[in-house]
């Protein structure tokens, strides 16, 4: 479904909603990509789109079965219980916070997964310092996914994932550049999820 339909469809239910609620909804971490779609289909800001879709001069498509948002399709899943790692140690093996976990809608994940806080501002916009990853150490990433891997001599890192036959390549989300020359990152596992405080 367009985002803007899905975001015609959420006023409809709510006319009063807010610029972050539509973020939240939607997925997105921060109201600019609200504001982007908004741009994108020259609307000048939220009241502008407010004021078409309740008027009737936009009409979103209704589907034949309306799709969940990311936050209801989260709901959906019974509150698990995943520990917390604090840091890893020099084989990558978790080092748990003592009797800490954190416990919320999470999607299915295999055995052994844990949480992991970002400490730093170093993947903002995308991810921002204090936000919690959902880690799954099961499977092989997919192109394009987010990892989490121990960067020797450095620490535990974000990266996308991009892999071939036999060769794998991790460059930082946000500024494109690659780990340090020398021993190779450890894959620690996927990120699956993304719980953040408010």
């Amino acid at each position: 479904m367009d985002i803007l339909e899905k975001m015609a469809r959420m006023i409809r239910d709510n006319p009063s909603i807010t610029v972050r609620e539509l973020a939240t909804r939607l997925g997105y971490s921060e109201g600019k990509s609200v504001y982007y779609w908004l741009e994108k289909a020259r609307f000048y800001g939220l009241k502008d789109f407010k004021r078409a879709v309740l008027t009737g001069q936009f009409r979103a498509a209704q589907p034949q079965e309306a799709e969940p948002s990311l936050p209801e399709a989260f709901l959906l899943f019974p509150a698990t219980e995943v520990p917390l790692v604090v840091q890893f140690d020099s084989a990558g093996n978790p080092i748990y916070a003592e009797g800490r976990s954190i416990r919320a809608h999470l999607r299915p994940v295999a055995k052994g997964a844990f949480a992991y806080r970002l400490p730093t501002q170093e993947y903002c916009p995308l991810l921002l310092a204090r936000d919690m990853v959902l880690v799954d150490p099961s499977g092989t990433p997919r192109n394009g996914e987010l990892v989490l891997a121990l960067v020797p001599k450095v620490g535990p890192r974000i990266f996308r994932y991009l892999g071939t036959p036999g060769h794998q390549l991790l460059i930082h989300p946000v500024d494109g550049n690659q780990p340090p020359p020398g021993e190779p990152p450890r894959l620690l596992g996927r990120v699956v999820q993304l719980v953040r405080a408010l």
